[in-house]
């Protein structure tokens, strides 16, 4: 069997089917491969979000915190009934203290590592990006070979290549 001739079989031997069901293959690979780029498009815009609204909250926080640490002065000495009310008052105070010291640590810790988040992902959504690409790329080439394939097949008679 001469060369020509092997080719001329196997062309006609996997034709159409598998060549569509291959590039349908590629096609799902390179959509799975562009939705990984936009779900990491979209946490990097979250954290980067969150990032700046963690040093908003952080100036409005520590331009707080010294309005609630300050003790106010007392005018009079409260009158026997009302130290319940007063109790009450304390109470609130302290809880209050606690929640914004609360959040002036959380906001601390988001500002310092929220961005070392939003670096490793941006690398990562670049990578995909290229990834991507290529993956596209590659595809449109395998979809031009499939097609060039097809049409030796359709016309066999013709010659192809430096072989005459």
């Amino acid at each position: 069997m001469s060369k020509n001739a092997m080719r001329e079989s196997l062309l006609q031997q996997n034709a159409t089917a598998s060549v569509e069901a291959e590039i349908e293959r590629m096609h799902g690979l390179m959509d799975a491969e562009n939705r990984r780029a936009r779900r990491l498009t979209t946490w990097t815009i979250v954290v980067w979000s969150a990032w700046f609204a963690a040093v908003v909250l952080m100036f409005v926080v520590y331009l707080l915190v010294p309005a609630f640490m300050a003790k106010p002065a007392a005018a009079a000495p409260p009158a026997a009934p009302a130290a319940p009310a007063a109790q009450q008052e304390g109470f609130a105070g302290t809880f209050v203290t606690v929640i914004v010291m609360t959040a002036a640590l959380v906001t601390l810790v988001s500002v310092v590592l929220l961005p070392v988040a939003g670096v490793i992902l941006l690398i990562l959504q670049i990578l995909a990006r290229r990834s991507a690409s290529l993956s596209q790329v590659r595809i449109s080439v395998a979809a031009i070979d499939a097609q060039l394939k097809l049409l030796a097949a359709a016309h066999p008679s013709q010659p192809t290549g430096p072989e005459h």
